[in-house]
């Protein structure tokens, strides 16, 4: 059964400009990552630098579902890089990852609510 769950992130919100307009991920080196890039083309940018490990499922998706924050500055993202799947928020340029939910259920599908101080989930 899936649940949606509410999710207060305080705090989060920084001065820095985004580096691209379009996030998509990618498992080009073998596992899971989150690329930008402008919406003009260009430069890919990885914005996620760990390496997962795609011998097992939590090493393999190690960074999926990325979802922009009303504002353009935050990044919401479900990753397996603890075991299970959390969701984790980083800066728009891929800095200050910090992980979100620590529930005993795989959490999926991030979604920002407007006021940018909730994301929604599965759990």
């Amino acid at each position: 059964m899936l649940l949606l769950l509410l999710l207060a992130v305080p705090g989060c919100g920084t001065s820095a400009a985004p580096r691209a307009d379009l996030l998509f991920v990618s498992s080009r080196d073998g596992h899971y990552a989150i690329y930008g890039v402008g919406a003009g083309g260009g430069r890919e940018l990885r914005l996620t630098k760990g390496r997962g490990d795609p011998s097992s499922p939590e090493g393999l998706f190690f960074a999926v579902e990325p979802a922009w924050s009303p504002n353009g500055r935050l990044i919401a993202f479900a990753s397996r890089r603890d075991g299970r799947s959390h969701i984790y928020v980083m800066r728009a340029d891929g800095t200050h990852i910090r992980r979100v939910t620590d529930g005993e259920s795989d959490d999926d599908g991030p979604a920002w609510a407007p006021d940018r101080r909730r994301i929604a989930f599965f759990a």
